[in-house]
């Protein structure tokens, strides 16, 4: 008797396997507005604390949200610095992190692009709807207050893109076109 899989049974694993398949979602977004520091140099990093009465309550998070149904990701990405700052991004970057994780209200994997945005304008006009504070922090601070891995890789990831030059290097091609 051979272990060798003969055709047929190969046919109906495959199926099995596309019946079982399942299409990562992509529901939401993850802005990190960061300004430059006029004194130091460093870059400042902005995070927003949800309110007590709400999802995630009491968490620290960056500017984050929902996709609407039809927008661009660089679209939501622009919508949301705007809606949870009051600001326009003076620059709007693509990351190469993604966080992704298992949501079992839609029985589905959700993957969040991650983008960074330049604020140059103060002051932040928070969005009281789900936050109730919010603070401009240092990077080692930043990484402190967020609670999710993948939020902490993305604050590395910007601040070794801003010390390389915000300008050039790998970056330089990540800029996002937004469409509005």
């Amino acid at each position: 008797m051979s272990d060798k899989p003969n055709e047929s049974n190969r046919v109906e694993q495959s199926k099995a396997l596309d019946e079982r398949k399942q299409t990562p979602i992509v529901l939401y977004v993850d802005v990190y507005p960061y300004r430059i520091d006029a004194n130091s140099g460093e870059p400042l990093f902005l995070v927003l604390r949800r309110r007590t009465d709400v999802q995630l309550a009491d968490s620290w998070q960056p500017a984050s949200g929902k996709i609407r149904a039809g927008e661009r990701i660089s679209t939501a990405f622009a919508r949301m610095v705007q809606a949870k700052t009051g600001q326009r991004a003076s620059r709007l970057w693509a990351l190469d992190q993604l966080n992704m994780f298992y949501d079992g209200y839609y029985d589905a994997v959700m993957i969040v692009p991650a983008a960074a945005a330049e604020i140059v304008n103060d002051p932040i006009v928070l969005q009281t709807e789900y936050h109730c504070e919010s603070a401009w922090v240092s990077g080692e601070k930043a990484r402190q207050l967020l609670i999710w891995p993948n939020q902490l890789a993305c604050i590395v990831e910007i601040e070794r893109a801003l010390a390389a030059g915000p300008a050039g290097g790998r970056y330089e091609f990540r800029n996002l076109r937004v469409s509005e």
